[in-house]
């Protein structure tokens, strides 16, 4: 069983100065917005995937006075996995630019990870220790962009699957590379023959990702529709369906001459518009209740609950796969909840080892029977333990 023993945080956003005990079972932090509740998730989930679930950029969460000073932001876990001790410290150091007149803010960020003194990287974390967040911005997976999608789907496989992590980091590495040779094969600056190295190991790692997606998400459609039964009031029918370029029914022999063929096919296509129209970085999937697709149909109400039932999902897809459960951080999913829907959720955290939930109404905790959780109240970038 993991979890998080101990957390300090520096310099990250507002906060500024922040030193945990944390103990397995629930943990409640409550405060008004604006305080610092979200950043403190924000922060453990990226002791995990080693990214923030709300920021594009290290730039958003180093506290900004101190990024223009030159300072760094530090967040140190003590996590216990299986007995053994993982010390992990993710530092985001600022290096000040000369400022002109069109420049704000101006600062670069240089990450440096370690984990027990070894410096890693970003994918190194993955299956150190697993974290799932719930936030209200969830709603996106289900009516946003495609690349939303693919990236809750490479969150999800990846903490669970080294070797899918491998072959889409270096997809996406080949990617690049491929991209930067077509335009240079449209400015007669290169050959075409040169894409013959790129292509075959986009195709290898095409394979993998296209295949072990396919299976996540069968098995995800399952842990769905119980998940979302539950929060509901009728049984209904999940599917998901996989939107992909590739094939995923052949066999590597089969897919791989199909994509040979594909690529050949797409060429002066890809060419005029200096990019790989082929493979799974195109992918997307669509979820359809009853058969019909709810992020194209659906309710604002209805997308937020299959949103949440979603993310639960993700938690048991987790914990089966890893034989080991993920730490879930709630931030303030609960206010739009009816008391069933909340007592489900808070059930479902209870059930799992270590659990962190954020709110500015206690009520909407203390009202559900059976939830035991520790206190701490959040106020002006501090945590003050009850």
């Amino acid at each position: 069983m993991s979890h998080l023993a101990k957390l300090q945080i520096t310099n990250f956003r507002n906060l500024l100065d922040v030193g945990l005990s944390l103990h397995n079972g629930m943990t409640v932090f409550h405060g008004d917005n604006g305080e610092g509740k979200t950043s403190l998730l924000e922060a453990i989930y990226y002791l995990s995937v080693g990214r923030s679930f709300k920021a594009e950029n290290e730039r958003e969460v180093v506290n900004q006075t101190v990024a223009l000073n030159g300072g760094q932001c530090v967040i140190h876990g003590q996590a216990i996995k299986l007995e053994k001790e993982y010390q992990i410290v993710l530092l985001a150091q600022s290096y000040p630019k000369q400022r002109t007149d069109s420049s704000e803010n101006s600062y670069l960020i240089k990450k440096q990870i370690r984990v027990n003194k070894v410096a890693k990287t970003a994918s190194d974390l993955f299956g150190t220790i697993s974290a799932v967040v719930f936030h209200v911005d969830d709603i996106r997976i289900i009516e946003g962009s495609p690349s939303v999608r693919r990236k809750f789907l490479d969150i999800l496989i990846s903490q669970s699957d080294r070797e899918y992590l491998t072959s889409l980091r270096r997809y996406q590495k080949v990617l690049q590379q491929r991209n930067k040779l077509l335009k240079s094969i449209r400015e007669k600056r290169a050959n075409k023959s040169e894409l013959v190295y790129w292509d075959n190991i986009l195709i290898e790692d095409s394979y993998v990702i296209s295949q072990m997606r396919q299976i996540a998400l069968i098995e995800l459609s399952q842990l769905l529709e119980n998940h979302f039964n539950q929060l509901g009031s009728e049984n209904r029918k999940i599917d998901i369906n996989l939107k992909s370029t590739t094939v995923t029914n052949k066999s590597k022999e089969e897919f791989v001459k199909w994509m040979e063929s594909e690529l050949l096919n797409k060429f002066p296509i890809e060419l005029k518009a200096g990019t790989s129209l082929v493979g799974p970085h195109r992918d997307d999937f669509k979820i359809l209740v009853n058969g019909f697709d709810i992020g194209r149909l659906g309710s604002r109400g209805e997308k937020k609950i299959l949103a949440l039932a979603l993310k639960m999902s993700e938690a048991s897809f987790i914990s089966d796969r890893r034989e080991d459960n993920p730490i879930i951080l709630l931030d303030d999913v609960l206010s739009e909840l009816d008391e069933n829907k909340r007592r489900c959720v808070l059930y479902m955290a209870s059930s799992y080892g270590q659990s962190m939930i954020t709110t500015t109404d206690l009520n909407l905790i203390s009202s559900v029977s059976g939830i035991n959780p520790l206190y701490a109240k959040v106020a002006q970038g501090k945590v003050y333990t009850q």
